[in-house]
């Protein structure tokens, strides 16, 4: 079994936003890694252990996002035969 030193571990959970984990794939469900997740933070706090919740978002004007097209369609790949 996995033993961490609570003075030196945290608990950092990124994006479990309801927009990205269904399509996060995996053996679990998004309802399952949720509570998991949610489980595993409660043990955390409750032993004086840090948790940090990351959200990846935007700012109200956007000015920090993506200026390329991310979502341009995809292109035929064909391999070359020599």
């Amino acid at each position: 079994m996995l033993e961490l030193n609570a003075k030196t571990t945290a608990l950092v959970v990124i994006d479990l936003q309801e927009g990205i984990l269904p399509f996060a794939g995996g053996p679990h469900t998004a309802d399952e890694v949720v509570n998991r997740a949610g489980k595993l933070a409660a043990k955390f706090r409750a032993s004086g252990q840090p948790v940090f919740l990351v959200r990846i978002g935007w700012s109200a004007d956007y000015a920090e996002a993506l200026k390329q097209p991310v979502d341009a369609p995809v292109t035929l790949f064909v391999p070359l035969i020599m």
